[in-house]
């Protein structure tokens, strides 16, 4: 799946399109960051 912002892909020929989409990113500190957390608070 490729997905872009344009209506055309060059090289490529579309064959479906699913409209508007959203995505979520979730960015995690790590266990050394979430222990510093946990014992600043």
């Amino acid at each position: 799946m490729i997905v872009v912002t344009t209506e055309e892909v060059t090289g490529h020929r579309i064959v479906e399109m699913k409209g508007q989409v959203f995505g979520l990113v979730v960015r995690s500190r790590g266990l050394g960051g979430n222990i510093v957390a946990t014992l600043r608070s």
